[in-house]
């Protein structure tokens, strides 16, 4: 698999991780009734990037909102890719919120301080 796309629905962000390029974005709104078998093929594409990962993998999050079995997930797709990190490659995470929306970003804050990786906080307008 060079790169896995899943589009964008109602209740579900659209994914696009590039596996040769090192780059992974999940956007919208994650609400799904399943969230782990919805992010089941994510976490095999990151489970297959691990083993021969690019020098640089940027991850960009741009999630509007998310409830908390997504959230169980996220922290998840963090957990594989700080064991990607720890081989040798480095992991940049982008976390794009609306500057409104404290909760988001808190929320955010405690996937950072479980994760072990460094997030890059990206202050967005949604009113734009």
């Amino acid at each position: 698999m060079d790169v896995l796309s899943i589009a964008e629905a109602k209740s579900t962000p659209a994914i696009r991780f590039d596996l040769n390029a090192g780059q992974l974005d999940i956007k919208g709104r994650s609400i799904p009734e399943n969230a782990p078998e919805f992010y089941q093929p994510l976490m095999k594409a990151i489970d297959e990037y691990g083993t021969n990962p690019q020098s640089e993998t940027i991850v960009n999050f741009a999630l509007v909102y998310f409830n908390t079995s997504s959230s169980k997930c996220l922290l998840r797709i963090l957990t594989a890719l700080s064991n990607i990190n720890t081989k040798g490659t480095k992991v940049k995470i982008n976390w794009y919120y609306d500057g409104s929306d404290d909760d988001q970003l808190e929320t955010a804050n405690d996937l950072e301080s479980t994760s072990d990786l460094h997030f890059n906080y990206i202050c967005v307008d949604e009113n734009n």
